[in-house]
């Protein structure tokens, strides 16, 4: 009785690791196929006091090729003297297929401010690997969003 049971777990490990063969020869996807890498974003550069001759009411102006270099150039208000520009870490939707870029705002702590309007002209350059994501949201802080599609 030993010897069938043990011949029997033989017989079904046997059958089990044959299939899983089977299974994962019919699930391998082909090298350099779009499906089998991720969009990730592995470089972020930021850079104000460009030159630029666009203007703060301008649309920004994006650039991009399939190395996987997103180039965001712009201008855009960010308040009085109490304010100093910031950009967020850009972030990529997966589902959405979407990289959202911001250009916006932080107010720097002071109660006296000269109202005087400060305008930024600033380049975003994000990197990524894998394919390069299908849609670019650039938010201006004070001047809403722009959406360009990359495919």
């Amino acid at each position: 009785m030993v010897f069938a049971r043990r011949s029997l777990l033989i017989a079904i490990g046997g059958v089990a690791v044959a299939l899983s063969g089977c299974l994962d020869e019919d699930s391998t996807i082909e090298e350099g196929t779009p499906s089998d890498e991720a969009t990730e974003i592995v470089d972020v550069d930021y850079e104000t006091g460009v030159e630029t001759e666009l203007q703060y009411d301008d649309e920004p102006l994006v650039e991009y090729d399939e190395s996987g270099e997103i180039r965001v150039t712009g201008t855009y208000i960010i308040g009085n003297t109490c304010y100093d520009e910031t950009f967020p870490t850009p972030t990529y939707d997966e589902d959405a297929d979407t990289l959202r870029v911001e250009a916006s705002r932080r107010h720097d702590g002071t109660s006296t401010c000269d109202d005087i309007a400060q305008v930024v002209s600033y380049r975003i350059v994000v990197t990524v690997t894998g394919p390069l994501p299908g849609t670019l949201e650039v938010t201006e802080d004070q001047e809403g969003v722009t959406v360009v599609d990359l495919d």
